[in-house]
């Protein structure tokens, strides 16, 4: 069930199911909205409770003016657990960049974690993977490329991002309720 907690004096918008078991904490990747873990919530809240949020600036977290790191995400992830009166240790589930943060989280709060989970995960050694000569995989993927791109992306209006990436929803997501399904 989504709704809103304030952390940092700003409003986040979070996911909390399940009443009983360990608290499974689940962080999405940069720019990933956590209805995408809406089927694997709805199979874990069975036994665990779990726990989404959209860090600042996605879905309806509100954004501040600080800078975005991986030290601002662990900080607020720290208080997003004394806000909701959650003491024991959490199972820590990070994908992609929240992957990231899931480590850095782990890194500085050890006793907090029960257990770390990384699926598809960025690299707390990103920049010697960057140093690996691997043409096949760095053609057209430089820093610079990356940005070039996402600033393109940044100024085209919603429906040319939809004509451009032509999203289709396999027949599993069309099962989801609609509210998942417009994300």
């Amino acid at each position: 069930m989504k709704q809103f907690v304030n952390v940092n004096n700003k409003r986040m918008e979070i996911s909390l199911k399940g009443e009983r078991g360990v608290t499974i904490l689940i962080l999405s990747g940069m720019g990933c909205s956590f209805e995408e873990w809406f089927e694997v919530t709805e199979s874990l809240s069975q036994t665990n409770r779990t726990l989404l949020f959209h860090r600042p600036g996605l879905g309806e977290s509100e954004i501040g003016e600080e800078n975005r790191t991986t030290l601002q995400v662990v900080e607020e992830i720290n208080q997003l657990l004394c806000v909701l009166a959650i003491e024991e240790p959490v199972i820590l589930i990070g994908h992609s960049y929240g992957g990231l943060c899931a480590q850095h989280f782990t890194k500085l709060y050890p006793e907090k974690v029960k257990a770390l989970l990384l699926l598809d995960s960025t690299s707390v050694d990103l920049e010697r993977l960057d140093e690996l000569n691997l043409p096949v995989l760095n053609q057209g993927s430089s820093d610079e490329d990356w940005l070039k791109a996402c600033t393109s992306y940044a100024l085209l209006t919603e429906q040319k991002l939809k004509d451009l990436i032509l999203p289709e929803l396999t027949n599993e997501q069309k099962m989801l309720p609609m509210s998942v399904q417009g994300m």
